[in-house]
């Protein structure tokens, strides 16, 4: 096992989106893939409104996203750790995908609520706004941690039922 740069997954994250976990392993890029689907799919079936520019500020957690990964990866490839042996297989990699599903998630309801609350308060509605960021806000996204935490507790038992999901540490 050969370890890899951080800040070169976190770059091709950033610039490619999924894709760019190619570096890191294609495993990881058909799941990022995969989870981005989800993701669309459960937001699409909800009907929450998809602001033009959501698709861009992703990239950022896909950026962070591969860093935290390559960091897990060579720290257990320094470790020696018993699961260093495993890195590239489907388990692995869907127990990271699903940190990142549930990631994509709850960054999104952050933004749509801040979205939202900065729209009310701009056409005066300010303590319509201010409710929606001091309580929509947090609840929006507990609950989209929770339905999205249900959806990565199925993937994680699935694939990686006998592992400990190391990405969530």
């Amino acid at each position: 096992m050969r370890k890899k740069n951080p800040v070169v997954a976190a770059v091709l994250g950033f610039i490619l989106g999924p894709l760019g976990f190619l570096y890191i392993g294609w495993r990881y890029a058909l799941l990022a893939l995969a989870a981005t689907l989800v993701f669309a799919f459960i937001i699409t079936v909800v009907d929450f409104p998809k602001p033009p520019w959501m698709q861009y500020v992703f990239l950022a957690l896909f950026a962070w996203k591969g860093f935290a990964i390559v960091s897990v990866r060579n720290a257990l490839i320094d470790s020696e750790d018993e699961h260093a042996r495993e890195l590239d297989r489907f388990a692995f990699a869907a127990m990271a995908m699903s940190v990142l599903l549930v990631g994509m998630g709850m960054f999104y309801a952050g933004l749509l609520g801040l979205y939202t609350a900065a729209h009310l308060i701009l056409d005066g509605n300010v303590l319509r706004g201010a409710l929606v960021l001091f309580i929509g806000t947090p609840a929006l996204v507990w609950v989209s941690s929770l339905v999205f935490g249900f959806v990565a507790m199925g993937v994680d038992a699935v694939f990686a039922s006998s592992m400990e999901n190391l990405y969530r540490k």
